[in-house]
């Protein structure tokens, strides 16, 4: 670097010196700016906080209950208990880290039935008949089900495919209705079964994906 002689420097006016010192100030700070600036921003992404909630608290097969939590996938979902069949039962629950989980319990394996969403004890009838002399107790297992015993009607959201007039396949999200009923009521033989409606509740568009439980479909 070059370096000026003493008798320059001290022909250069006070005031000038002042505005060069100045515009060096600037010119640093500039710098300064420009190098925070290239950093870029920081983004912090907060999830929402994981609740859970089981009407029946947690893992109880004999009472039917409703949970309310996020899954893996931080979607918001609600889930309550039902039977798939009189022996099936699908159990929600909050697992360890309040996630909702649901597990298939067999209700026959407890000595019971499923119904409305719970195991519950095998119907039976008993019939005493008295005479003069004997008095005799019979007991009789009426079957599975009596008349409008076999719970309340559910509704269930999952996906599909499918395929439009020209051929092109699509996702939708589809709507199971299960309907159950008393099939052979009073009889040894009553047995709870289901019908079930499958309806299409929402297509998916091209930016959009079928979530299992949703019903409509989500943003991808």
């Amino acid at each position: 670097m070059q370096k000026f002689p003493s008798e320059i420097l001290t022909r250069i006016p006070l005031y000038t010196m002042q505005r060069f010192l100045v515009l060096l100030s600037l010119i640093l700070l500039l710098c300064g700016c420009i190098q925070q600036g290239e950093e870029g921003p920081t983004t912090t992404t907060t999830l929402p906080s994981i609740l859970c909630n089981d009407t029946d608290m947690g893992k109880n097969y004999n009472a039917k209950g409703t949970t309310t939590s996020y899954n893996e996938s931080n979607i918001l979902m609600e889930k309550t208990d039902y039977c798939l069949n009189t022996d099936q039962l699908i159990e929600a629950f909050c697992d360890k880290e309040n996630y909702l989980e649901t597990e298939v319990v067999s209700c026959r394996k407890l000595g019971k039935m499923c119904l409305d969403g719970a195991c519950v004890n095998i119907t039976a009838t008993t019939t005493t008949t008295t005479t003069t002399t004997t008095t005799t107790t019979t007991t009789t297992i009426l079957g599975e089900c009596v008349t409008g015993g076999c719970g309340n009607v559910s509704i269930i959201y999952g996906c599909a495919w499918g395929y439009d007039e020209s051929g092109k396949n699509f996702t939708y999200v589809k709507k199971v209705t299960v309907i159950p009923y008393c099939a052979d009521p009073g009889t040894p033989q009553a047995k709870c079964k289901t019908r079930e409606r499958v309806s299409i509740e929402d297509r998916c568009e091209s930016y959009e994906v079928c979530v299992e439980g949703m019903l409509e479909c989500q943003p991808r």
